[in-house]
């Protein structure tokens, strides 16, 4: 089975790509120790692997030879429950099976007369079969589209009664019984103002993670929903303690899984059972509560229930019903738009009062800042990465068209001068607007006949080849102009000299503004004066008269021995003598860096 890890879809409304969806939020590194490896890696054995390469290229419904969907579970045997228990004629009657294994045995059967024959088990199983009704067909299209046994929702129905409210004595919480700890994990918000585990819709899309993850541990249903009652380190404990991956025979062991967790698989397939089989158990009439349905809509801002409430004609109640884990009352402050649930056929009237910002499309240049994309058009990086479906602006390339918000010209004239003077900047300790950048080349003087200096800041995701072809140039003399290692990958803020044709148009690239740089020749005395003079500090260089160390000599100015032998580009154990020369580096203006603050603490006072 191919375990593939997809947003839910309600069948009642399609949840959009303009918010972000637990999937995106979880903590992957955390769902590893969840699920026994890393999410990038195939767990599986080989032999699975080989099956469901056989099975996607060879098999169909028509070749018996082929293994159900689950392996591990179809091949338990199972048994007639009649043979357990021939006093209970009407197990015979029992005729449609969960898609979770069911293997019997005296534990299901008990649970079944309990909901059967019991009345307080009548009331039990009476009241959750007529709750499924609010969420069961959203949940059961999330879990099929996730590629999960759709009769987990019976599990959903055991653990809060379809109650988004529910809250145990442990502080688990919603329809699903998250912890805070794993709802976190699995990319719900969780906050003062917010709590989704309280949410039905995202909380069930959170749980299709947690599912996949326990089942890849474990490869097994039972022990998965063991380990998500007990925990799977409880789980696991009992494997290792008592050297067995059988579920049912670790219900047997002395002090082996928890109490609750040798019950908890026989309740849940129980359950599925007679949700499959009503008629069997006495409720072919029963009348399910009405699904809860809804319009949605995604917002910019913080929102008040009360404003919703107004702007949809609806009630304060009608509202909080619908969105249980706005806890204080309003949706949160976020640099995305936030998804918020509104009654059925209100969603055109809160357009009209909340109307969404218009949005047109913005051709990327090639050395192009996606920062400053960003920021010219007023949003944040995150959320035109979310608005443009992307997962890293690495992405992004010259010529690509992006969604941004419109904006007046003016605006944009505005925030483009304050990308400029940060993009001038960045890098700068000062970072004051203004700021000239500092270029180090090969050499300053260079030229080429017949060409026109540009320079070019390389951007995320650039590459020497990448620049020349936009640049319609060899890569070897990009290589060549700027001391590059034409085999070594290129880093953001890097500055690249080019010589291109004179006359030659490149509207599609984004060069810098010479009288915005100052451009050095890379190590001359120009680019160290000016590079320690930006950081507040004087490069010096002093005249040895007696016998001395590098680490003395640098003590002085609160440079350590590393330092010195940095600058000096000798040992750090280095004796000096008469007449020997080195180069320190004195702070003139701790203010000026985190360097220079440093350095200037390091350094003894001197005596006024």
């Amino acid at each position: 089975m191919k375990l593939q890890y997809l947003a839910i879809t309600a069948t009642i409304c399609s949840f959009q790509a303009a918010f972000a969806s637990p999937v995106e939020r979880a903590d992957n590194t955390r769902r590893g120790h969840v699920r026994g490896c890393p999410l990038d890696l195939d767990c599986r054995n080989p032999s699975e692997l080989q099956k469901e390469f056989e099975y996607e290229t060879f098999g169909d419904a028509s070749n018996p030879w082929i293994e159900p969907k689950y392996p591990s579970d179809a091949k338990k045997k199972t048994v007639n429950p009649l043979d357990l228990r021939p006093d209970l004629p009407w197990l015979g009657e029992i005729r449609n099976m969960p898609d979770l294994p069911v293997v019997w045995n005296h534990r299901i059967i008990r649970y079944l007369e309990f909901y059967r024959n019991d009345p307080r088990g009548r009331n039990i199983i009476g009241t959750w079969l007529k709750r499924r009704g609010r969420y069961q067909k959203t949940i059961r299209a999330t879990m099929a589209k996730a590629n999960l046994p759709q009769d987990l929702v019976y599990v959903s129905m055991i653990e809060s009664s379809y109650n988004p409210n529910t809250l145990s004595y442990a502080g688990a919480v919603g329809i699903w019984q998250f912890m805070k700890r794993a709802g976190k994990m699995y990319g719900l918000m969780i906050d003062r103002g917010v709590d989704e585990r309280y949410d039905p819709f995202r909380s069930t899309e959170a749980v299709t993670m947690f599912w996949h993850d326990l089942y890849a541990r474990f490869g097994s249903w039972e022990l998965a929903m063991a380990a998500y009652n007990a925990g799977y380190g409880a789980v696991l404990h009992a494997i290792t303690k008592y050297n067995t991956n059988d579920y049912w025979k670790l219900c047997e062991y002395e002090n082996s899984l928890p109490w609750g967790a040798t019950l908890y698989v026989a309740k849940t397939l129980a359950t599925s059972i007679v949700g499959h089989n009503p008629e069997v158990f006495g409720f072919k009439n029963i009348t399910l509560d009405p699904e809860v349905t809804f319009d949605q809509v995604t917002t910019s801002h913080s929102l008040s229930i009360s404003s919703i409430a107004r702007a949809t004609g609806a009630t304060k109640d009608e509202i909080k019903t619908l969105n249980p884990h706005l806890r204080r009352g309003q949706t949160p402050k976020v640099d995305r738009p936030y998804r918020v649930y509104l009654p059925r056929g209100t969603k055109s009237k809160f357009a009209k009062r909340y109307k969404q910002p218009k949005k047109t499309y913005y051709t990327v240049r090639a050395g192009e800042r996606f920062e400053d994309i960003a920021k010219i058009h007023g949003v944040s990086r995150h959320k035109l990465r979310r608005n443009n479906g992307l997962r890293h602006q690495s992405e992004v390339a010259s010529g690509q068209k992006l969604v941004v918000p419109k904006s007046s010209e003016k605006e944009k004239y505005e925030r483009m001068r304050e990308a400029d003077d940060d993009l001038y900047s960045a890098g700068v300790p000062e970072g004051k607007p203004g700021s000239l950048l500092i270029v180090a080349v090969p050499d300053k003087k260079m030229s080429v006949k017949g060409t026109k200096q540009q320079f070019y800041r390389v951007v995320i995701g650039d590459s020497q080849h990448r620049i020349a072809k936009n640049l319609g140039i060899n890569p070897h003399d990009i290589a060549k102009w700027n001391g590059l290692d034409k085999e070594t990958h290129l880093h953001p803020r890097m500055v690249l000299q080019v010589f291109l044709p004179e006359g030659q148009k490149y509207n599609n690239v984004k060069f810098l503004d010479p009288a915005r740089l100052h451009v050095v020749t890379a190590g001359s005395p120009e680019h160290m004066k000016i590079s320690e003079k930006r950081i507040g500090r004087t490069r010096k260089t002093l005249k040895i008269r007696k016998k001395t160390t590098l680490a003395k000599i640098g003590k002085r100015f609160g440079l350590t021995p590393r330092d010195m032998a940095r600058i000096n580009k000798i040992p750090p154990s280095s004796k000096l003598v008469p007449g020997d020369s080195v180069i320190v580096y004195e702070v003139y203006d701790r203010k000026k860096s985190k360097r220079a603050a440093r350095q200037a603490k390091r350094a003894p006072r001197r005596k006024k």
